[in-house]
């Protein structure tokens, strides 16, 4: 039996809420900048030392604004979700969701980043226990420990090694005969570019590892999990990335839709490991790629005011085309 999800959120549903939440931000974003712009080699110690108190404090406003908002918006938008004529609910509370946040960010900051995966986990965990559906709230299985471990293998380890070999070469070419002609500016814009595109591609397998743990929730007697492999997955998205590139970034609404219908498509339900029940994603992809390239330029030419007009129409294209077919 093959059932569909279906949204009717609209626009007028979160535009006041949406815009708000981008006006706040853009005011706090500001303000860091103007701190920012203001020191210079003649400021005082003094002043520095207030600009990057001030700026953090408004970088950290600029967190919890987004924070507090997002709760707001998924009270309006999950609401609005139904798989078989049933509802969606999510009652997640403004404040409380704040501290955490607070909390998760000062202390991620203050541990240089080694608590950021047992904060993502809570931040998930928390979203997932005020959301509900057919009586039931869902529960999140990802561990902080395995997404550190996930962090330092297939994040930190790469992308050291080749931060290593850049400035080993840059060192290499820097020891030649005429070390700053404009070969050597040639040698070096070429690196960089390399190392920028590699860099792409070498944070694919931590990508995949991350959303892989991401999507693993307990609900009544169900798990619901990725059934993927790694090497396959992660030629698949390199693939997409390779074809992102080379268009110059036209393809990037196909090289989102692409990406989704894969791996909603390895969105399996199993119940007493076996498995029970698969998602899939069947919306039209040429209807996809037109309609987001055209929410994206209506958002550009109103210079964001249509933005949660844009959000609601994509939203609804991506859920109205998720199915979920159980084996009774």
């Amino acid at each position: 039996m093959k059932d569909s999800f279906r949204t009717d959120l609209s626009g007028n549903d979160w535009w006041v809420p949406f815009l708000a939440m981008i006006a706040a931000a853009v005011a706090t974003l500001g303000a860091f900048e103007f701190a920012m712009f203001g020191v210079d080699k003649t400021s005082s110690p003094a002043f520095i030392l207030a600009a990057i108190a001030f700026g953090a404090a408004m970088l950290v406003g600029y967190v919890l604004i987004v924070a507090g908002f997002s709760i707001v918006l998924l009270r309006i938008a999950v609401p609005s979700i139904s798989l078989r004529e049933k509802r969606l609910s999510f009652d997640g509370k403004v404040g409380v969701f704040v501290r955490t946040f607070l909390f998760g960010t000062l202390l991620t900051a203050a541990t240089f980043g080694f608590y950021g995966p047992w904060f993502v986990r809570r931040y998930v965990a928390y979203l997932a226990v005020h959301a509900e559906y057919d009586g039931e709230r869902p529960r999140f299985l990802g561990e902080g420990s395995t997404l550190l471990k996930y962090g330092l293998v297939a994040l930190v380890v790469p992308l050291a090694v080749a931060l290593a070999a850049f400035f080993a070469y840059v060192r290499w070419i820097a020891s030649g005969p005429q070390p700053y002609g404009p070969s050597y500016t040639v040698k070096i814009l070429t690196a960089t570019a390399i190392f920028d595109i590699a860099a792409f591609f070498l944070i694919i397998p931590y990508s995949y590892l991350f959303y892989r743990w991401l999507i693993d929730f307990a609900w009544k007697n169900a798990r619901i999990c990725w059934d993927t492999e790694l090497w396959p997955s992660v030629g698949f998205i390199a693939g997409q990335l390779a074809l992102l590139l080379v268009t110059a970034g036209i393809y990037w609404p196909l090289f989102t839709l692409q990406i989704f219908r894969y791996f909603v498509g390895k969105t399996v339900i199993s119940e007493a490991g076996r498995e029970s029940g698969r998602f899939s994603f069947e919306a039209s992809l040429a209807r996809g790629f037109f309609l987001l390239w055209g929410q994206a330029l209506l958002t550009i030419v109103t210079f964001g005011i249509y933005v949660p007009w844009a959000y609601a129409k994509s939203l609804r294209f991506f859920v109205n085309g998720i199915s979920v077919e159980s084996a009774d």
